[in-house]
Protein backbone atom coordinates (compact mmCIF):
# COMPACT_ATOMS: atom_id res chain seq x y z
CA UNK A 1 0.00 0.00 0.00
CA UNK A 2 1.15 3.46 -0.48
CA UNK A 3 1.78 5.74 2.44
CA UNK A 4 -1.51 7.22 4.39
CA UNK A 5 -3.39 10.12 2.97
CA UNK A 6 -2.71 12.56 5.65
CA UNK A 7 1.31 12.08 4.79
CA UNK A 8 0.54 12.51 1.29
CA UNK A 9 -1.42 15.73 1.79
CA UNK A 10 1.13 17.38 4.26
CA UNK A 11 3.87 16.98 1.81
CA UNK A 12 1.71 18.31 -1.12
CA UNK A 13 0.92 21.40 1.04
CA UNK A 14 4.73 21.63 2.06
CA UNK A 15 5.19 21.62 -1.91
CA UNK A 16 3.56 24.73 -2.71
CA UNK A 17 4.34 26.60 0.55
CA UNK A 18 8.36 25.74 -0.98
CA UNK A 19 7.94 25.92 -4.44
CA UNK A 20 4.73 28.55 -5.03
CA UNK A 21 6.12 30.65 -2.17
CA UNK A 22 3.17 30.84 -0.51
CA UNK A 23 2.84 31.97 3.19
CA UNK A 24 0.87 28.61 4.05
CA UNK A 25 -1.29 26.29 2.14
CA UNK A 26 -4.32 23.72 3.35
CA UNK A 27 -5.93 20.92 2.33
CA UNK A 28 -8.79 19.56 3.20
CA UNK A 29 -11.39 16.71 2.67
CA UNK A 30 -14.73 16.31 2.15
CA UNK A 31 -16.34 13.95 4.48
CA UNK A 32 -18.86 10.70 3.51
CA UNK A 33 -21.62 12.86 4.03
CA UNK A 34 -20.86 15.32 1.92
CA UNK A 35 -21.50 18.62 4.28
CA UNK A 36 -18.06 19.15 6.13
CA UNK A 37 -14.75 19.87 4.75
CA UNK A 38 -11.96 18.63 7.42
CA UNK A 39 -8.59 19.96 7.24
CA UNK A 40 -5.89 17.50 6.13
CA UNK A 41 -3.00 19.22 5.98
CA UNK A 42 -1.69 22.84 6.84
CA UNK A 43 2.25 23.57 6.06
CA UNK A 44 3.69 26.67 6.70
CA UNK A 45 3.02 29.23 8.92
CA UNK A 46 0.17 27.31 10.36
CA UNK A 47 0.80 23.77 10.75
CA UNK A 48 -1.72 23.38 13.09
CA UNK A 49 -4.78 21.12 12.34
CA UNK A 50 -7.35 22.28 14.63
CA UNK A 51 -9.27 25.72 15.43
CA UNK A 52 -12.44 27.32 13.63
CA UNK A 53 -11.27 26.14 10.09
CA UNK A 54 -10.71 22.60 11.16
CA UNK A 55 -14.50 21.48 9.97
CA UNK A 56 -15.61 24.06 7.42
CA UNK A 57 -19.13 23.28 6.68
CA UNK A 58 -19.84 23.26 3.19
CA UNK A 59 -21.20 27.34 2.58
CA UNK A 60 -19.46 28.71 5.26
CA UNK A 61 -16.43 30.88 4.74
CA UNK A 62 -14.21 31.33 1.38
CA UNK A 63 -13.45 27.76 1.89
CA UNK A 64 -16.86 25.93 2.10
CA UNK A 65 -18.23 28.44 -0.61
CA UNK A 66 -15.40 27.30 -2.36
CA UNK A 67 -16.93 23.48 -2.35
CA UNK A 68 -20.58 24.90 -2.38
CA UNK A 69 -20.16 26.50 -5.83
CA UNK A 70 -17.38 24.42 -7.01
CA UNK A 71 -15.53 27.15 -8.46
CA UNK A 72 -11.90 28.41 -7.64
CA UNK A 73 -11.65 31.85 -6.19
CA UNK A 74 -8.56 33.51 -7.44
CA UNK A 75 -7.22 37.00 -5.99
CA UNK A 76 -4.20 39.36 -6.00
CA UNK A 77 -5.83 41.86 -3.62
CA UNK A 78 -7.03 40.37 -0.53
CA UNK A 79 -7.08 43.39 1.25
CA UNK A 80 -10.61 44.25 0.82
CA UNK A 81 -11.88 41.02 -0.77
CA UNK A 82 -15.13 40.33 0.24
CA UNK A 83 -14.38 36.53 0.15
CA UNK A 84 -11.94 37.41 3.00
CA UNK A 85 -13.51 37.66 6.21
CA UNK A 86 -10.68 38.85 8.74
CA UNK A 87 -9.45 41.84 6.66
CA UNK A 88 -7.37 42.89 10.20
CA UNK A 89 -5.21 39.82 10.43
CA UNK A 90 -4.61 39.98 6.35
CA UNK A 91 -3.10 43.34 6.62
CA UNK A 92 -1.48 42.47 9.92
CA UNK A 93 0.60 39.27 8.23
CA UNK A 94 0.92 41.34 4.89
CA UNK A 95 -0.88 38.79 2.97
CA UNK A 96 -1.30 39.81 -0.81
CA UNK A 97 -2.94 37.04 -2.46
CA UNK A 98 -5.20 34.25 -2.32
CA UNK A 99 -5.95 30.89 -4.85
CA UNK A 100 -8.75 28.38 -3.36
CA UNK A 101 -9.49 25.97 -5.54
CA UNK A 102 -12.27 22.70 -5.40
CA UNK A 103 -10.80 19.06 -5.59
CA UNK A 104 -12.94 17.34 -7.76
CA UNK A 105 -13.41 13.80 -9.63
CA UNK A 106 -15.56 13.40 -12.27
CA UNK A 107 -18.93 14.92 -10.74
CA UNK A 108 -17.67 14.53 -7.38
CA UNK A 109 -16.23 17.06 -4.83
CA UNK A 110 -13.51 15.75 -2.81
CA UNK A 111 -12.30 18.39 -1.23
CA UNK A 112 -10.42 21.82 -1.49
CA UNK A 113 -7.09 23.41 -1.97
CA UNK A 114 -6.04 27.17 -0.88
CA UNK A 115 -2.72 28.99 -0.28
CA UNK A 116 -2.43 32.69 1.23
CA UNK A 117 0.77 34.22 -0.15
CA UNK A 118 2.53 37.81 0.58
CA UNK A 119 3.41 38.43 -2.65
CA UNK A 120 1.38 38.47 -6.18
CA UNK A 121 0.65 35.32 -7.63
CA UNK A 122 1.05 35.15 -11.55
CA UNK A 123 -0.58 33.63 -14.43
CA UNK A 124 1.94 30.57 -14.51
CA UNK A 125 1.85 30.11 -10.76
CA UNK A 126 -1.99 29.94 -11.24
CA UNK A 127 -1.81 27.52 -14.08
CA UNK A 128 0.46 25.36 -12.01
CA UNK A 129 -1.84 25.22 -9.13
CA UNK A 130 -4.39 23.98 -11.20
CA UNK A 131 -2.38 20.94 -12.92
CA UNK A 132 -1.41 20.24 -8.88
CA UNK A 133 -5.43 20.85 -8.02
CA UNK A 134 -6.30 18.13 -10.56
CA UNK A 135 -3.51 15.67 -8.96
CA UNK A 136 -4.44 16.18 -5.58
CA UNK A 137 -7.66 14.91 -6.37
CA UNK A 138 -6.82 11.93 -7.83
CA UNK A 139 -4.60 10.93 -5.26
CA UNK A 140 -7.29 11.52 -2.87
CA UNK A 141 -9.68 9.67 -4.68
CA UNK A 142 -7.18 7.02 -5.06
CA UNK A 143 -6.02 6.67 -1.56
CA UNK A 144 -9.84 6.52 -0.56
CA UNK A 145 -10.16 3.54 -2.91
CA UNK A 146 -7.39 1.67 -1.70
CA UNK A 147 -8.07 2.05 2.11
CA UNK A 148 -12.06 1.20 1.87
CA UNK A 149 -10.88 -1.90 0.39
CA UNK A 150 -8.23 -2.32 3.16
CA UNK A 151 -11.18 -2.05 5.55
CA UNK A 152 -13.80 -4.04 3.69
CA UNK A 153 -10.98 -7.25 3.29
CA UNK A 154 -10.42 -6.39 7.15
CA UNK A 155 -14.10 -6.94 7.74
CA UNK A 156 -14.39 -10.25 5.65
CA UNK A 157 -11.62 -11.59 7.15
CA UNK A 158 -13.00 -10.80 11.01
CA UNK A 159 -16.02 -12.62 9.89
CA UNK A 160 -14.28 -15.56 8.15
CA UNK A 161 -11.73 -15.82 11.44
CA UNK A 162 -15.07 -15.81 14.04
CA UNK A 163 -17.77 -18.43 11.80
CA UNK A 164 -17.48 -21.96 13.17
CA UNK A 165 -17.42 -23.39 10.07
CA UNK A 166 -13.78 -24.28 8.79
CA UNK A 167 -13.13 -22.01 5.36
CA UNK A 168 -10.65 -21.85 3.26
CA UNK A 169 -9.84 -20.48 -0.67
CA UNK A 170 -7.73 -21.65 -3.72
CA UNK A 171 -5.98 -20.50 -6.70
CA UNK A 172 -5.97 -21.93 -10.03
CA UNK A 173 -3.52 -24.26 -9.09
CA UNK A 174 -5.26 -25.62 -5.71
CA UNK A 175 -3.14 -24.00 -4.04
CA UNK A 176 -4.20 -22.70 -0.18
CA UNK A 177 -4.69 -18.50 -0.69
CA UNK A 178 -6.22 -18.04 2.78
CA UNK A 179 -7.74 -20.77 5.41
CA UNK A 180 -9.72 -19.48 8.39
CA UNK A 181 -9.06 -20.55 12.30
CA UNK A 182 -11.70 -23.28 12.08
CA UNK A 183 -10.35 -24.93 8.53
CA UNK A 184 -6.73 -25.06 9.94
CA UNK A 185 -7.93 -26.83 13.13
CA UNK A 186 -9.91 -29.35 10.89
CA UNK A 187 -6.54 -29.37 8.63
CA UNK A 188 -4.85 -30.27 11.52
CA UNK A 189 -1.97 -27.38 10.41
CA UNK A 190 -1.31 -23.54 11.47
CA UNK A 191 -3.06 -21.84 8.49
CA UNK A 192 0.31 -20.10 7.85
CA UNK A 193 2.00 -23.15 7.30
CA UNK A 194 -0.90 -24.46 4.93
CA UNK A 195 -0.63 -21.07 2.62
CA UNK A 196 0.57 -20.86 -0.37
CA UNK A 197 0.53 -25.11 -0.40
CA UNK A 198 -1.79 -27.55 -2.91
CA UNK A 199 -4.65 -28.99 -1.04
CA UNK A 200 -2.46 -32.58 -1.41
CA UNK A 201 0.08 -31.30 0.50
CA UNK A 202 2.64 -30.44 -1.98
CA UNK A 203 4.28 -27.33 -2.83
CA UNK A 204 2.59 -25.35 -5.37
CA UNK A 205 3.98 -24.24 -8.77
CA UNK A 206 5.08 -20.92 -7.78
CA UNK A 207 7.34 -22.30 -5.25
CA UNK A 208 8.43 -25.31 -7.36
Amino acid sequence: RGEPLDIMLAECARALVDHLHAAFARIWTINDAGTVLELAASEGMYTHRDGPHSRVHVGKFKIGRIAEERKSHLTNSVAGDPMVGDQAWAVREGMVSFAGYPLIVGERLVGVMAMFARAPLSHATLDAMEAVAHGIALGIDRRRAEEALVASKTEVTRILESITDGFASLDLNFCYRYVNREGARMLGRPAKDLIGRGIVDAPCLSEA
